[in-house]
């Protein structure tokens, strides 16, 4: 496979609405910020014995990216994968995408068909009168998906094999938003249960060096790597 590069620092323009100073509207342009208290240095050990953990996560679909905070002091960034279809918001079960908004991070998972989880709590209310409004205009009863997860790796040798190849440039999921392993250790020992999360939309037709915009891109020249078999059922 070829080795791509994705330039992280790239200007998102989705949109949201998060307490603190950092939200959708500016968290692909952070690091241009001169004020930024940055902890990302900090050993998770360090963290831990300052009893400082995370309280807010803002996912940028636009840049591939998981942003930690404690208030807004950064902790953490990861680059991630994300469903299979990008672009959008979730709807219905089976469309390969990562929904978009605020949710919670509602309970862990020690042990996870990908090494390590944080549950997300979608669908909420507002995404399953969606769905029923879908289904109502389409005639066919949808579900809205669920079991969406901040997780690793897949345990799985087959897969394994596979995924560390795509994995971060390439988005494999059904919807999660993946990391690494190594990633998620860190994240389930300082993301606590009710952690807010907010997930940014994409805008399909931003910027065309966006990472969201390369990685696609390069799935469509990975075909192989784009369509993995994956543990689990359909989200």
């Amino acid at each position: 496979m070829k080795h791509f590069i994705i330039a992280l620092s790239v200007f998102g323009v989705a949109q949201g609405a998060f307490a603190g100073k950092y939200n959708c509207k500016n968290i692909d342009s952070i690091v241009e910020d001169s004020s930024l208290v940055d902890l990302t240095g900090e050993s998770l050990e360090a963290l831990q014995s300052r009893k400082i953990h995370g309280n807010k996560i803002i996912v940028s679909k636009e840049g591939k990216r998981l942003f930690l905070f404690n208030g807004d002091n950064l902790l953490r960034v990861y680059n991630v994968a994300l469903g299979r279809s990008p672009y959008g918001h979730k709807t219905q079960e089976g469309d390969n995408k990562t929904p978009e908004g605020v949710y919670q991070i509602d309970f862990k998972k020690k042990d996870s068909e990908y090494h390590k989880a944080l549950h997300v709590n979608y669908p909420s209310k507002a995404d399953i009168e969606r769905t029923k409004k879908i289904s109502l205009k389409k005639g066919v009863e949808l579900s809205p998906g669920g079991d969406i997860m901040i997780h690793g790796l897949p345990n799985d040798d087959t897969s394994r094999f596979f995924v560390d190849k795509a994995h971060p440039v390439i988005n494999w999921t059904r919807g999660c938003i993946a990391v690494t392993n190594e990633e998620i250790e860190e994240l389930y020992q300082l993301v606590p249960v009710k952690t807010e999360l907010e997930i940014c939309p994409a805008n399909e037709r931003g910027a065309p060096n966006s990472a969201l915009r390369i990685a696609e891109d390069i799935g469509k020249e990975e075909q192989d790597l784009k369509s993995i078999a994956i543990p689990g059922k359909a989200q």
